[in-house]
């Protein structure tokens, strides 16, 4: 345009014509000098007061220095203009990691900033978002969650070495998400550079361990968990035999690869221990699942040794634990849905509603599912018969005076493949029952199912 002096250089540009137009800038005969990719770094010309950003680029110590350029102080220059036109046109551009570079926030501070206006800049800047642009880059941060293994890494880098909680709190994570694909706290550290050196043998498969243990909503298990990790290493010999069931249900699912190769409950806890940054670890995640008691629990008053709370999930390894049935030294590989243990009487009952073909066969896709929030529909193994011991047992379980325990499940895995746990749906009673081999029963539960919980095995059949 007339008056305007201006030129365009880019990578084909002779050198002695870009060297040529730096100096007309500098001497100020030329107005703007427009860029492509070129004179990122190691250029000083002061008196360039407008930026404009055109090019994408992931690095965020690239945008920097491309933003440098700009930056230096000169007489009669008052303000740097920056006019950033880059992310929209690619769904996969991070505007976080740009903007956290720039401001030095987290993303949980970013997305406050740019909804608030940018209230924390030093004196004299501005951040300036149209409307359609906030939405836009509040969209992006909260679609960037790191829902990979390196960008947690990347994540965890950037932050410091966090403690689990605010590393959760800043990244929107849930504490599963660190134990996804096998991962863990303690190997994410160490893959971030804030731990020094290998990890120690038989760290990873423990520290899987820990990741097995998030299911837990007993409010008992939870804070005689963190008296564990908080007092030292315990000495299993001193524990009353509640409270060592407890430590069996604990190790028998971190040690899970090596239950049945230790010879005492000690040198369980001594193998467990010998690893202090998983104790440390473990004690951090029992923290984020404070909140995970959504629902009213009592414990099962009449079996006072056994450590079960009512409407609390377990695994099925747990359970047999808390029950004596199933030790570190000696677990029980129970493979059907039902155990009778006779030293309490009770008959464990394991329900999984959702039954598919790959998991299992046709004579064992039984019909179970609760009629309503106290009554439950369940379908006996296929070759239990009404006269047979073990049918006798359960139709005439009021008279002979025996108990029958409900845990419930929808499926056997959630959609990562994970093993779910039971709900422990209470004690039940026999009402009604029709047909043979099997038995289909109605249970009355003595503590009615939550809302939630009804309306999930309600729906897991329909």
């Amino acid at each position: 345009q007339a008056g305007l002096r201006s030129v365009a250089v880019t990578a084909g540009t002779p050198a002695a014509e870009r060297d040529a137009a730096l100096e007309r800038l500098r001497n100020g005969s030329l107005q703007a000098l427009f860029t492509v990719d070129l004179f990122n770094e190691g250029v000083d010309v002061p008196a360039i007061d407008t930026v404009l950003m055109l090019r994408p680029t992931e690095s965020a110590t690239v945008f920097l220095q491309q933003l440098g350029r700009g930056l230096r102080r000169t007489a009669g220059k008052d303000v740097l203009t920056v006019l950033d036109f880059v992310g929209h046109q690619r769904a996969e551009f991070r505007f976080d990691l740009r903007y956290r570079r720039l401001l030095g926030r987290s993303r949980k501070e970013l997305e406050s900033d740019i909804e608030s206006g940018f209230p924390y800049l030093p004196a004299g800047c501005q951040v300036v978002l149209d409307p359609v642009a906030s939405r836009i880059v509040l969209a992006n941060i909260r679609a960037s969650l790191p829902s990979t293994w390196r960008r947690r890494v990347e994540e965890l880098r950037e932050l410091g070495d966090v403690p689990l909680d605010t590393y959760l709190a800043e990244t929107d994570l849930e504490v599963e998400d660190i134990y996804r694909n096998n991962h863990y706290w303690t190997q994410l550290r160490r893959a971030a550079g804030h731990l020094a050196g290998a990890a120690p043998d038989d760290e990873g498969k423990l520290g899987r361990g820990v990741g097995r243990l998030l299911h837990i909503d007993d409010g008992e298990r939870l804070k005689f968990l963190r008296m564990l990790t908080d007092s030292g290493k315990p000495q299993a010999d001193g524990f009353d035999p509640r409270v060592s069931r407890q430590l069996h249900m604990a190790l028998l699912t971190i040690l899970s690869p090596k239950k049945g190769v230790f010879e005492s409950l000690q040198e369980g806890v001594d193998a467990l221990w010998a690893h202090p940054l998983l104790i440390a670890e473990w004690a951090q995640a029992l923290e984020a699942l404070d909140d995970r008691i959504v629902h009213l629990q009592q414990p099962l008053s009449v079996l006072d040794a056994v450590p079960l709370q009512v409407h609390a999930h377990y695994a099925r390894d747990e359970v047999l634990a808390a029950f004596g049935i199933s030790t570190l030294m000696a677990p029980h590989p129970l493979q059907a849905g039902v155990y009778w243990h006779a030293e309490t009487k009770t008959d464990l009952l394991f329900v999984t509603l959702q039954k598919t073909e790959k998991e299992f066969s046709p004579a064992t896709r039984y019909k179970d599912y609760a009629i309503s929030e106290q009554l439950f529909h369940w379908e006996s193994q296929s070759s239990t018969a009404t006269i047979s011991e073990t049918g006798q047992r359960y139709l005439g379980q009021r008279e002979r005076g025996t108990r029958v325990l409900l845990f419930v499940r929808t499926s056997k895995t959630d959609g990562a493949g994970r093993t779910l746990p039971y709900f422990c749906a209470g004690f039940a009673n026999y009402v009604s029952h029709a047909s043979d081999r099997p038995i289909a029963i109605t249970w009355e539960l003595e503590s009615p199912l939550p809302g939630d919980r009804f309306v999930a095995y309600r729906a897991a059949v329909a």
